[in-house]
């Protein structure tokens, strides 16, 4: 059976047009989470507050409740941008490390074009992606992704956002317990640092105490 040219090159157009289609659908498809950092500290912005630390802690109770939003990929924005911030990347640490995944913070705060670029070139069994980002910087990031109207990203550190078939989901991370809870956590713990901390001299005292009487009894 012999194939003119013209239905040759049909052909090819045709398979060409379907992969191209099955590319699209496959970016389209993955799912893409939104997070800003967690709450800084009052006094030291440049770390997180017992707060955010106990958020950072949370993500991987949210992970467990959702395993939806299991990542294969983390990006953090990286700390070296306009101004110096580690937030995000302190934000999502306890998460990777739960996760076994490499934090990738190669990319800075405006870099959102490059980032978009890269996630749309991931291999197509990376599912689910995170990212954490400043939150002045999200509401252009989520336009890069292919969102052309995204909603206001208000400040609420406990927002979240979920970029799927060009649509955007706008949810809450709904970690309140589990935050107050590890919070109470990390501060009872510096609590007890602290008080031991500033009771050496009594711990020192008991230990030579104890160390005293021992003698007395052995000799």
């Amino acid at each position: 059976m012999k194939f003119s040219i013209k239905n040759i090159l049909y052909s090819k157009i045709v398979l060409i047009n379907l992969l191209y289609t099955f590319y699209i659908q496959s970016i389209a498809s993955r799912k893409i989470v939104l997070i800003q950092n967690a709450e800084p500290d009052e006094h030291e912005m440049s770390k997180l507050s017992a707060k955010g630390e106990a958020r950072s802690i949370c993500l991987n109770e949210l992970i467990e409740k959702q395993e939806n939003l299991k990542p294969q990929i983390i990006y953090a924005q990286n700390p070296n941008g306009d101004v110096y911030t580690p937030l995000p990347l302190q934000t999502v640490n306890h998460l990777a490390a739960k996760l076994n995944i490499e934090i990738n913070d190669s990319f800075k705060e405006r870099q959102q074009a490059k980032l978009a670029s890269t996630i749309e070139n991931l291999p197509d069994e990376i599912e689910t992606v995170l990212l954490c980002w400043n939150r002045y910087q999200i509401e252009l990031l989520v336009k890069t992704l292919g969102i052309d109207d995204p909603p206001v990203w208000s400040d609420g550190y406990d927002n979240l956002w979920i970029v799927e078939n060009d649509n955007l989901i706008d949810t809450t991370q709904n970690l309140n317990s589990c935050i107050e809870r590890e919070k109470a956590n990390l501060i009872s713990g510096a609590s007890s640092l602290l008080y031991y901390g500033n009771n050496k001299s009594f711990i020192v005292s008991l230990l030579l105490f104890s160390l005293s009487f021992f003698m007395t009894i052995l000799y």
